[in-house]
């Protein structure tokens, strides 16, 4: 059974809320975002709104693949490659992000088939 649990609301929980973004940069590498990991860590009495972005490079791969794949040329390799590294890297299982990429293969096979972006 799955336990179902009320939304928490700013409004009701006491205390300060700390939020924290890690992306680009600061997700690089495995060491970086095991850094991200520990940094993250609520301490007894926190709370916290976590916000990760792509991870080193990927903004710009994505980008990449989306506009070939808009030209006729779907191809999310250097993605799959990029996370398969940092999963490697993170000592995880290398298909964690095969849905993703599924997803991700589905989006720029449209792209392709409009033959434009947007």
């Amino acid at each position: 059974l799955r336990r179902r649990e009320r939304p928490v609301s700013a409004r009701t929980t006491p205390g300060p809320v700390r939020v924290l973004k890690f992306g680009g940069a600061s997700l690089s590498e495995g060491r970086l975002v095991r850094r991200a990991a520990e940094l993250a860590r609520p301490r007894v009495g926190e709370r916290h709104v976590l916000v990760a972005s792509a991870v080193g490079e990927v903004t710009r791969l994505l980008e990449r693949a989306a506009r070939e794949a808009a030209a006729g040329r779907p191809d999310g390799r250097e993605v799959r490659l990029r996370h398969k590294r940092l999963l490697a890297e993170l000592e995880l299982e290398p298909g964690l992000l095969h849905g993703l990429h599924a997803e991700l293969d589905g989006v720029l096979a449209g792209l392709a088939e409009a033959g434009r972006l947007g």
